[in-house]
């Protein structure tokens, strides 16, 4: 219970923070989306890369198991 009181002052926090912030860019608002897609795009493939490569440690760990 005392996790859900901490949640809520954290994500106003950082809802406040995000939106000062925007105010604050020294670049144009559609640049900076354009830099939040590109970066969002290249965390996505290192996700699936690296899920990727633990998929397939896990497969061959279970193939040694198994022979």
């Amino acid at each position: 219970m005392s996790n859900n009181k901490n949640f809520w002052p954290f994500l106003l926090g950082t809802a406040v923070g995000a939106g000062i912030t925007w105010l604050f860019a020294s670049k144009d608002g559609k640049e900076t989306l354009n830099n939040l897609k590109k970066k969002a795009e290249e965390m996505k493939d290192e996700v699936n890369d690296w899920l990727e490569n633990r998929n397939m440690t896990k497969s061959d760990n279970s193939d040694n198991k198994t022979s």
